[in-house]
């Protein structure tokens, strides 16, 4: 709902009116923020916010809320990136902290926010993380077909030890037991073989998924609904979400199999 007001900043900031009619929309706004907060003591996490319109209004959202109500009220300009949010939420002592940043901070850290903005770039990063997490996955089962090929035992346990990495609340004790149970019985070093492999999959894998999600971003460029205030010049082009990126994955990989892989294996079999 929309809440015509403006809020009082307590302490050096507080905004003085001319008329009694802004003064009680004022006090109005600071008891309805008063409410929001009593009636969201128990939430968790209980955080929210509040995002000021193009007209000089204010709105309050709940955090979920960012990627479902606030792109259409964005599409149809009640929001622009220019303006100010303030994100209220608890500490650790349970008291009210707040947080005023501009919009488009909030708008570069949720993707259904950024492509209303710069929908190519967002498909393109997007691609990046995605690209990050297969290469790792790839890896890692790379890295457990080559050490079943030597012994079966080990190539299960490192399987075994991926997978309790995982587990809620339990999953670094569980991986601690997994790799002391690897060095014991199989001479092998667990974590050091387990990172190396998800910073090579991830390496490998970021700038190729960069690329996939440019193309991606380019051909749902004209599909996507856009922000009112979008600028083409804001957003990123054919060379910057997919050629360098292609051909930067290209090189990358060329010198991983050509090169460092040769190499590795050479000094693992002296």
């Amino acid at each position: 709902e929309v809440i015509k007001e403006i809020l009082m900043k307590r302490g050096s900031n507080i905004t003085f009116h001319e008329t009694e009619e802004k003064v009680e929309e004022q006090d109005q706004g600071i008891a309805l923020l008063d409410k929001w907060k009593s009636d969201h003591e128990t939430s968790t996490p209980p955080t929210f916010l509040t995002i000021e319109t193009t007209s000089g209004e204010i709105n309050f959202y709940e955090v979920k809320e960012l990627q479902t109500k606030v792109p259409s009220q964005i599409i149809e300009g009640i929001h622009s990136a220019t303006v100010n949010s303030t994100v209220y939420s608890k500490n650790a002592q349970g008291e009210w902290v707040e947080k005023v940043q501009p919009l488009q901070k909030i708008i570069n850290e949720h993707f259904k926010l950024k492509r209303l903005y710069k929908p190519v770039w967002a498909y393109a990063t997007a691609g990046l993380k995605w690209g990050m997490l297969i290469g790792v996955i790839l890896k890692l089962l790379d890295t457990s077909i080559g050490l079943f090929a030597v012994d079966a035992g080990a190539g299960f346990c490192f399987l075994i030890a991926i997978a309790v990495c995982f587990l809620p609340k339990i999953g670094f004790v569980a991986a601690m037991v997994a790799s002391f149970m690897m060095g014991k019985y199989y001479n092998f070093n667990f974590f050091m073989a387990g990172l190396s492999s998800a910073a090579i999959g991830a390496i490998l894998g970021c700038l190729p998924g960069m690329a996939i999600g440019g193309i991606i971003g380019l051909s749902k460029k004209d599909k996507v609904p856009l922000a009112y205030d979008f600028d083409p010049e804001q957003d990123a082009g054919f060379t910057k979400a997919v050629l360098y990126p292609l051909i930067g994955g290209a090189a990358v990989i060329c010198f991983y199999f050509f090169t460092f892989n040769p190499w590795l294996m050479k000094i693992m079999s002296q």
